[in-house]
């Protein structure tokens, strides 16, 4: 992660493998209010392009909102997906 001076963005890149796979990507990352979203290109070693948004939202201290939304594989819209994550604690079960 890196900041960029001229916008005051922060950047982001990183890369990886799923099974033979390999993958690299770039983004910018945006931090507003209890939301962080991510703005990423991805590409992989057989040459596929990738394009999507990550948001990562606090509804409450104990659930967290992760959506990928805006998902473009090849030129081809997919669906978004979502999902959300409780924190299970003693004491918010009662």
């Amino acid at each position: 992660m890196s900041l960029n001076a001229g916008t005051g963005q922060l950047q982001v890149f990183g890369y990886g493998y799923d099974g033979d796979v390999y993958f690299s990507n770039t983004g910018a990352m945006d931090l507003k209010d209890k939301k962080i979203t991510w703005k990423m290109n991805e590409v992989t070693i057989n040459k596929t392009k990738s394009k999507y948004t990550v948001t990562f939202s606090l509804e409450n201290p104990n659930l967290l909102s992760v959506q990928m939304i805006d998902r473009v594989v090849d030129g081809k819209k997919q669906g978004d997906w979502i999902a959300k994550l409780l924190r299970k604690t003693k004491n918010n079960g009662k």
